[in-house]
């Protein structure tokens, strides 16, 4: 079975978000940095990693009161 793997822009249209609030999350520790590419250091996104965003996400939206 393949696993697939997504890029930093393609996991923020999934969560509805732009690349620039994924990435200010990373850098503000709200989100876990994913694995990098040990060729090129890019971000190595799983779907693992996807979920546990969207549901992150959730509770961040729940804290602000939308």
């Amino acid at each position: 079975m393949t696993k697939f793997t997504y890029k930093t822009q393609e996991v923020a249209n999934i969560l509805g978000v732009t690349k620039k609030t994924l990435l200010n999350w990373l850098r503000a520790e709200k989100v876990p940095e994913p694995r990098r590419n040990d060729e090129n250091n890019y971000r190595i996104w799983t779907a693992e990693d996807i979920a546990l965003i969207q549901q992150i996400k959730r509770e961040l939206l729940e804290e602000s009161g939308r």
